[in-house]
């Protein structure tokens, strides 16, 4: 099983599982620091991201555990934060026919300024914290290199906001429910997939509340040397509780591919498009389309230079009274290897927001561009 998280460093082996440890040193400097049209502040400041991953391999049992952290400190006092991101999965077969998984995991943020929940307000003291906690647990019917598996299984996530007024009253959210899927090998390592889904969330603001139903089709790629990945396309339908609101029913994707030509060169693309109810709006729902699409090229020019492209978008598309958005963004970072435990590097980024009014011309007071540089230090065993 897969881990999300990905470490640079060497396993280091004790008994029989391995550890990676890893910390990298960030000094930053961004020319828009509040994300604003208006209030363009210039900020500088140094970022410290430890990590740590754990696993364990048995024939029968794998185990997986990580944690990544961030802790910013700026010139901006405003602008400090400390971010975390726990995860743990296990993953047995206790006969070859029957696979279990449990997968956890912790992650908290905070919302950069003028963005989520804040992202047209002005003049806050403090960044807004956001809160998940899942779990996720399913079971596996069919050998690994049987033609057809049968899955099933439920999955929780409980989401809460740092409560800053009337920007996150009623956003706080529990969802819960099942989802059964089947599979069927087509090649050594691809697995087309037929799954369904079913999710009731449960909002602070009841008028929010509703109940989805998704199909969805796709494959799953074994990793090898070149690719790898999910694929995860279809419908989902929401049946709102609140009376008077008509059932939306929307595309969905959920796609993570890699794909590397050769052995110094990766491609990696994710795309994810869902229905969010996190605005407010005059029905009381606050629907809004999110489409979050990223890409990025990595390549090792020497065994010692490498350079990371990146390209991000982000389009929310919101019922009224609420703004359109659409942010987008291209970074370009270069690594060079010191030592096996050591590296330094460089990068420069650039992000633009443009907003839409509903049903009015817009004058680009929303709009905002920022850029940054950046230099950084990574270290690990």
């Amino acid at each position: 099983m897969a881990h999300a998280q990905s470490f640079r460093g060497q396993p280091l082996r004790l008994g029989e599982t391995t550890f990676i440890p890893e910390v990298r040193l960030d000094y930053v400097s961004v020319d828009n620091a509040f994300n604003s049209n208006s209030n363009e502040e210039e900020a500088s400041g140094f970022i410290v991201a430890p990590a740590v991953q754990w696993e364990a391999d048995r024939r029968l049992l794998e185990l997986n555990a990580s944690y990544r952290g961030r802790y910013g400190s700026f010139d901006e006092s405003a602008l400090n934060f400390t971010d975390h991101d726990l995860r743990a999965s296990l993953a047995a077969a206790p006969a070859k026919k029957h696979r279990t998984s449990i997968n956890f995991r912790l992650l908290q943020e905070a919302e950069e300024f003028g963005t989520g929940q804040a992202a047209f307000v002005e003049g806050l003291d403090d960044q807004i914290v956001d809160t998940s906690t899942s779990l996720s647990a399913g079971y596996t019917y069919g050998a690994r290199d049987a033609r057809g598996n049968v899955g099933a299984g439920v999955s929780f996530l409980n989401r809460s906001y740092s409560d800053v007024g009337i920007l996150t009253d009623g956003d706080d959210y529990t969802s819960f429910g099942p989802f059964l899927a089947f599979s069927y090998r087509v090649s050594a390592d691809t697995r087309l997939r037929v799954e369904t889904r079913f999710i009731t969330q449960d909002y602070d603001a009841d008028s929010r509340d509703r109940n989805t139903i998704s199909f969805l089709v796709g494959a799953d790629l074994e990793a090898t040397d070149r690719t790898g990945g999910r694929i995860r396309l279809g419908i989902s339908e929401a049946d709102f509780d609140a009376a008077g609101v008509e059932n939306r029913t929307t595309f969905v994707a959920d796609v993570d591919l890699f794909y590397r030509p050769r052995e110094y060169s990766r491609f990696d693309l994710s795309v994810r498009r869902d229905l969010e109810t996190i605005d407010a709006s005059a029905n009381g729902v606050g629907e809004s389309i999110r489409d979050d699409i990223q890409f990025t090229w990595s390549y090792g020019w020497t065994s010692r230079f490498s350079t990371r492209l990146r390209i991000d978008t982000d389009r929310i598309d919101r019922v009224c009274p609420n703004i359109d958005t659409l942010t987008s963004g291209v970074s370009l970072n270069f690594d060079i290897g010191i030592r096996r435990w050591l590296s330094v590097g460089a990068g420069a980024g650039t992000s633009r927001r443009t907003a839409d009014a509903c049903d009015v011309e817009d004058d680009g007071s929303r709009d905002y561009q920022r850029n940054s540089l950046g230099v950084h230090v990574t270290m690990t065993l």
